[in-house]
Parts: C-alpha cells; structure tokens; sequence
C-alpha cells in the first residue's frame, strides 16, 4: 500500500472551489461527465478515502473505521431506493461525512 499524506488544506480549497458560483467554470468542466454508476463511484470513492485516511491517521483507525463502516451502508441502501427514502439517505450519508470531516480537522492538530 503506497503511502499518501493527508492534504487538509488541499481538501479546504477544493472544496471551496466547488462552492463558488458557477460563473465563468463552463470551460473547466465541459469534459467532466457525470458517473455512469454513481453508487459505484461513491463506493470507489469512499474505498479511496478510507485507504488514505487510515493510513495517514493509523492510531485512530478506533475512531474513524466505524464511520467508514456507516458511510459503505449506506451507500448501499442508495441502490435500489425510491425516492423518499433517498432523500433520507443522502441525509444520513452527508451527516456521516461532516461528522468525519470535523473528526479529521481535529486531528490534523493533535498528534497523530
């Protein structure tokens, strides 16, 4: 497994990047295409994440793998679900992924 180092800030400014309004970004993202699959996408992408986290933040694999663990559940519920009960879902995940996001800046500034 490579060794890739958390980038918070490098996390911070793309995503405020992603909310800055839509003007004059036409260009930058004329190639980009949505996911074919996206619960394939996000599965893929939470893998990526969870790798790269825990290996940056090994001590607090305790901590972090539950989280990880809910957010892969619920992904998988989001195959398959009518409309009402994805809307919940995506609730659920988005909360899941700010309760790690807060958890990672916290460590970030304490030792790992």
């Amino acid at each position: 497994m490579s060794k890739t180092t958390f980038d918070l800030e490098k996390i911070r400014r793309k995503w405020d990047l992603a909310m800055e309004p839509d003007v004059g970004r036409s260009s930058r993202v004329e190639g980009v295409r949505a996911p074919g699959d996206p619960v394939a996408a996000a599965r893929s992408e939470l893998a990526r994440l969870r790798q790269l986290t825990l290996g940056s933040f090994e001590t607090r694999a305790s901590a972090l793998g539950p989280l990880f663990d809910r957010a892969a559940g619920l992904i998988e519920r989001l195959e398959g679900a009518d409309a009402e009960e994805l809307d919940e879902l995506r609730a659920d995940l988005h909360s899941v992924l700010y309760d790690l996001e807060d958890l990672l800046e916290v460590y970030c500034f304490v030792a790992p």
